[in-house]
């Protein structure tokens, strides 16, 4: 029945109504259902859009979610490579102090050989001696005996003559540590010139033992502390950084190397001596040091 209305309605309307109004009807009832149809795309389009964007927002939780994993198995690598390198180093530590041990035993060990050697030729020699002294005594104790029996007879093994004396006495080579050790006693003890004459005894007698860039460094800071005699100090500096490759004492002596320098008046050599600590051996308390001249010196104005 409302069907039947609404056509009746209609069939009215196009009957009764001029053509140009049912024309623009027809116009606006056609832009009507293309708006309809665009508001539908629309919502579609925005149901699209909503769903696009809670994937993004699971996709982005995701890729955090991942981050954050990466970021910590990175922290957790780095900590075991940190523990590593930590266990390298003082695996290597250790290594070098076993070195320079191993290398203190064998120089050690040398002077003990060498001395045991010594030992054994004077034990030879004096056995080589003891036997025509008991042959002569044994025949002297005889002699005594059958000539004149009151006398009474000598002891057995006592020699009646004194045989020749031992050709040297036994020498023991000294142990290089402790020749080391009373080398840097005069040292320690400012006892400039004696601890030069003793620390370059001790390096030309052992010049491998571990403790002889040391020595070779001492002699220069001996020099220096004893006053007046920096261009000798200067090449014992020079010495420890042309002849050994311990860093530590490399980098203290081209550091006091550029100090020396300084006191001789030549302040562009001291510049390079401390350019050249800075450049090698960075992150050394010499290298720190060298640093601290360097903007002093640079701060000054050239003569």
């Amino acid at each position: 029945m409302k069907h039947l209305a609404g056509i009746v309605i209609i069939s009215v309307a196009a009957f009764g109504l001029p053509a140009p109004v049912a024309a623009q009807n027809r116009a606006e009832t056609q832009l009507l259902l293309e708006m309809r149809v665009l508001q539908e795309q629309v919502q579609k389009m925005q149901l699209t859009v909503n769903q696009l964007s809670e994937k993004l927002k699971t996709t982005d939780s995701r890729l955090d979610t991942q981050a954050n994993d990466s970021r910590k198995g990175f922290a957790d690598q780095k900590l075991l490579i940190d523990s590593i390198s930590a266990g390298l180093r003082t695996l290597n530590e250790r290594e070098n102090e076993g070195s320079v041990r191993i290398a203190q035993f064998s120089q050690e060990l040398r002077a003990i050989r060498e001395g045991l050697t010594s030992q054994q030729s004077t034990l030879a020699e004096i056995a080589n001696l003891l036997q025509p002294l008991s042959a002569a005594a044994f025949a002297a104790a005889a002699a005594t005996s059958t000539t004149d029996p009151a006398a009474g007879a000598s002891p057995p093994g006592t020699a009646t003559a004194s045989g020749p004396p031992l050709s040297k006495p036994p020498v023991i080579p000294p142990n290089p540590t402790a020749y080391y050790g009373t080398a840097f006693g005069y040292y320690y003890a400012g006892q400039w010139e004696l601890a030069v004459t003793a620390l370059a005894a001790a390096i030309q007698k052992f010049p491998e033992h571990p403790e002889a860039p040391h020595a070779q460094f001492a002699i220069g800071e001996s020099y220096f502390q004893w006053g007046k005699h920096f261009q000798e100090a200067l090449t014992a500096y020079t010495a420890v950084v042309t002849n050994y490759k311990d860093p530590q004492v490399v980098s203290d002596a081209l550091y006091k190397q550029g100090m020396t320098y300084e006191q001789l008046g030549q302040k562009d050599a001291a510049i390079k001596s401390y350019q050249q600590v800075i450049k090698l051996y960075k992150g050394t308390s010499a290298a720190t040091q060298a640093e601290t001249a360097l903007r002093r010196l640079i701060k000054q104005p050239t003569a």
